[in-house]
C-alpha cells in the first residue's frame, strides 16, 4: 500500500496512558503495559465506533447520535456516558492551515441552564428475575403465558417442559452427578 492509502485511526500515545494513569493513582506503569493499554484502549474506541455506525445506519441516518454510541458501548459490555442526549446539531468549523475540525463556543447563561434542564439519570439498578425450573418435565404450582399448559374446568394444569429442555437437564444432571444410580436415587 502507498503511504496515500494507509488507513489512519485515532491513536492514543503510551505516554498519554501514562499520565492517565498518574492521575488516577497508579505510579510506576511501565513503558510495555503503557503501549498494550494504548493498542487496547484504540482498538476499543474503533469497535465502538464502528458498531455505533452500524447502529445510525440500522436507523437509516446521516447523522451519529450519542444514543447510537451509547448503545454501542452497551453491546460492548461497557458503562455508557451519561449526560450527552442533546438533540441540537453541533456545526463543526474547520481551520484554513489544517485538517483540524472545532466546535465554535457559545456564550451561555450557566444559572439559567443550571435550573432549567434535566439532571442525567443513570440507567439504574441491575436487577435478577429467577424462575423455578421444571424438575423431571413438569413444572409445578402455577402457569406463564408462552407455555404449554393453563386452566382447564376451574384446575390449573402443570406446564409440561419442553423435550430438549428435559434432555439438557437430564445431561447436565449426569454430568454432575456421574452416572451411580444410588446419587440419582438421592437426587430424585
Amino acid at each position: 500500500m502507498g503511504e496515500e492509502q494507509t488507513r489512519k485511526f485515532a491513536q492514543i500515545t503510551k505516554e498519554s496512558v501514562q499520565i492517565y494513569a498518574e492521575s488516577v493513582g497508579v505510579d510506576g506503569l511501565s513503558d510495555d503495559a503503557a503501549a498494550l493499554l494504548s493498542e487496547d484502549v484504540c482498538y476499543r474506541l474503533r469497535q465502538a465506533a464502528q458498531a455505533s455506525t452500524q447502529y445510525m445506519k440500522h436507523a437509516k441516518r446521516k447523522k451519529l447520535t450519542s444514543d447510537d454510541f451509547n448503545r454501542a458501548l452497551k453491546w460492548i459490555d461497557v458503562e455508557p456516558v451519561y449526560g450527552y442526549g442533546s438533540q441540537d446539531s453541533l456545526p463543526f468549523r474547520t481551520t484554513k492551515d489544517a485538517d483540524l475540525y472545532f466546535i465554535e463556543d457559545r456564550e451561555i447563561n450557566l444559572p439559567e441552564i443550571a435550573m432549567d434542564t434535566k439532571i442525567p439519570t443513570s440507567a439504574g439498578k441491575t436487577v435478577v428475575k429467577a424462575q423455578w425450573l421444571a424438575v423431571e418435565g413438569v413444572q409445578k404450582g402455577h402457569s406463564q403465558s408462552g407455555q404449554q399448559g393453563g386452566k382447564r374446568n376451574g384446575q390449573i394444569q402443570a406446564p409440561t417442559l419442553p423435550d430438549d429442555h428435559q434432555k439438557y437437564y437430564e445431561n447436565i444432571t449426569k454430568a454432575a452427578l456421574g452416572s451411580d444410580e444410588e446419587i440419582m436415587k438421592v437426587n430424585t
